[in-house]
């Protein structure tokens, strides 16, 4: 068996330490923490390789001491905690991304001065693969998956390929089994949109990551999602020219967070059938599904009082709303979700009239001097489905494809309302 290499990086270190280029106490704070995980490596007789800025390399005598430190990292809340301890002074939280490689080299017999400028293909792979890795996730090499102990193996599944170059062949990897992680950016503040519903095209783009809620479940808080939400999803993204990288997942699956890192989010269904949309109705601050205890009820609330569904005359309001992914601010959400089944389709169908014909014909056509109202395009709509004819949505709820809507409510990212 080789040793163990880890490697691990803070994830938007660079972002962070732009916001304070020359506050002193945020060096300090990374040091700290640094100086914290250094501690928990010592403790599994891990020894320094290189600590040049802020990614880390560490080599172990056994592969399966570098699995457990990277298990402890990511199990026992140490970076939980330090988060709780310094975000009144940093504004961003510290996450890391780690990786693991198996290497037969003796780094220990490198002298420190040419460590820096050290060529090896197993260092090189592991360099590669953290800059790849998902936050908060302990990411393998396939070389090291086979040589690391049978016990400790049922703790990972596979993950995706990656190519170091164009011409090298992919390596597959490994990464850590977990249930759901919750939100890394977890403020309106960290993932307030720059783009509005205007930029749609932009928003889901390649790529993209479609997540819908699971239509058989049995579960404490949610429900069963609506086989519909996929019709109106599918018209959707059949009105779009082309999209070169796009995948589909359900919100249970443990390879969804595989992809939600790195990805644009095409986010279907509310918090009542998808448990990411029960996460982000907490972050979202201008309009959300009202929340009660555990559980989302058919009630959309916006930020300025108004109420959707709950108590009025009818129930089929659906909302559509763009945020940066609170997985990776890199990326953008877009999220459409509905009191009923019906009124989700009916929110992927004003999607599609978007794209097809921009919002500008939208608007005009549903709402009367909405821009003397707004000083910007929308990010967030209340949608109500409206019928053929004089007939109520009821009537037609689960035998009918219900396209139309009238637009109740609207939000700019200044905060300005447009409400009928």
């Amino acid at each position: 068996m080789g040793h163990g290499v880890l490697a691990y990086d803070i994830f938007k270190s660079s972002l962070i330490k732009s916001m304070y280029p020359k506050y002193k106490p945020v060096k300090e704070i990374f040091e700290e923490f640094h100086e914290s995980i250094w501690e928990v490596i010592k403790r599994f007789n891990g020894k320094q390789f290189s600590t040049q800025g802020d990614s880390k390399i560490f080599y172990f005598d056994n592969l399966d001491d570098a699995i457990h430190v990277g298990i402890y990292l990511l199990g026992e809340k140490i970076i939980e905690k330090f988060n709780e301890k310094y975000l009144k002074i940093i504004n961003l939280p510290m996450y890391i991304r780690l990786a693991i490689n198996i290497t037969k080299e003796k780094l220990d017999s490198v002298p420190e001065n040419k460590r820096g400028t050290y060529k090896s293909e197993d260092l090189d792979v592991l360099g590669h693969l953290v800059g790849l890795s998902s936050p908060m996730r302990l990411t393998l090499t396939e070389n090291a998956f086979k040589e690391i102990s049978s016990i400790l193996k049922p703790l990972f599944m596979p993950g995706t390929k990656f190519q170091k170059y164009k011409s090298s062949p992919p390596i597959l990897t490994y990464v850590n089994k977990t249930r759901m992680i919750k939100p890394l950016f977890n403020k309106w503040d960290y993932i307030k949109p720059e783009l509005s519903l205007k930029d749609i095209k932009d928003i889901i783009s390649s790529p993209l990551l479609v997540i819908f809620g699971e239509t058989n479940r049995d579960h404490p808080i949610l429900e069963a999602a609506a086989l519909s939400d996929a019709i109106g999803v599918t018209d959707l993204l059949a009105s779009l020219n082309r999209i070169d990288n796009i995948t589909a997942s359900i919100d249970e699956w443990d390879t969804t967070l595989n992809e939600i890192f790195n990805r644009n989010i095409l986010l279907i269904g509310s918090g009542i059938v998808n448990k990411y949309s029960l996460e982000f109705n907490d972050i979202i601050d201008f309009v959300k599904f009202v929340r009660i205890g555990d559980k989302v009820i058919g009630e959309i609330r916006t930020f300025d009082g108004q109420s959707f569904g709950r108590g009025m005359h009818g129930r089929h309001y659906g909302l559509v709303a763009c945020f940066k992914n609170p997985y990776n601010i890199d990326y953008y959400a877009l999220w459409i979700a509905g009191i009923t089944g019906l009124a989700t389709n009916v929110a992927a169908s004003f999607v599609k009239d978007i794209i097809i014909n921009n919002i500008d014909h939208i608007l005009k056509d549903k709402a009367k001097d909405w821009d003397k109202k707004l000083n910007d395009y929308p990010v967030a709509c209340v949608l109500e489905a409206a019928a053929p004819g004089d007939l109520d949505p009821d009537e037609l709820y689960r035998r009918w494809k219900v396209t139309d809507y009238k637009i109740k409510w609207m939000v700019d990212p200044e905060g300005n309302v447009y409400y009928q």
